[in-house]
């Protein structure tokens, strides 16, 4: 679904979601295979994921398993909006090459 980025975000914000920031911005944090950080296992990375202490809102969302929506606002995909209408959060991200 492609959406006029500037309309989504004024209707996010009139309808009270708090927006968490550019995802691509966000500081991740290296995992192992059992989820563990590598700093404190000392194995190899597997994964990144975003911590809680850092991403409250976000991790809470994730960890309930709720429905986001997910919008790509155009073909290069330079601009991408997620929303949960149960945490009334949005952030953004660019996955453009």
């Amino acid at each position: 679904m492609k959406a006029n980025p500037s309309i989504l975000t004024k209707q996010l914000e009139t309808a009270g979601y708090k927006f968490l920031g550019w995802m691509n911005g966000w500081r991740s944090t290296h995992i192992d295979e059992d989820g563990i950080d590598v700093n404190i296992s000392g194995k190899q990375a597997k994964h990144f994921t975003y911590t809680e202490e850092e991403y409250p809102e976000y991790r809470h969302c994730i960890d309930a398993k709720h429905h986001r929506d997910n919008i790509q606002h155009n073909p290069r995909g330079s601009e991408n909006t997620v929303s949960c209408d149960i945490c009334k959060i949005y952030w953004k991200y660019d996955c453009s090459d």
